[in-house]
């Protein structure tokens, strides 16, 4: 199926990609709730740049990391392809970056010009 007509006719559908259990966890998680309710694709920069490490779950009762609510984030907003491609060429900030790189295999299953491997490939031997 070709995720833009599905997120065109279903919203926050590419969400789903993210396990339910997942999902309920981080919306009751207190990062969520405080920082990331209200992000919109310009501002979600900036608490990208705040990023100090990378990882799902954590800790006994499985809280979700600010990483994992920024990914779910970026799948509920779909930024565009040109903001996703700006996250991967950060060289200032490598969580930036490594967020870039996770949505892009995330969502890139339906682009049809390149695949996801090639442009990573692409943009790390412009390096």
């Amino acid at each position: 199926p070709d995720a833009s007509l599905l997120s065109a006719h279903i919203p926050y559908a590419l969400q789903n990609l993210v396990e339910k259990i997942t999902r309920n966890k981080i919306y009751a998680s207190v990062y969520w709730k405080k920082d990331c309710f209200g992000l919109s694709a310009e501002t979600l920069v900036d608490k990208a740049v705040e990023l100090k490490y990378i990882g799902g779950m954590i800790g006994e009762p499985q809280k979700p990391t600010e990483f994992i609510c920024l990914i779910l984030k970026m799948l509920q907003i779909q930024p565009d392809k040109e903001i996703i491609i700006e996250f991967i060429k950060n060289d200032d900030y490598k969580y930036v970056r490594l967020l870039g790189k996770q949505q892009w295999r995330l969502v890139s299953w339906h682009a049809q010009e390149r695949s996801a491997e090639d442009v990573i490939t692409g943009l790390l031997d412009a390096l």
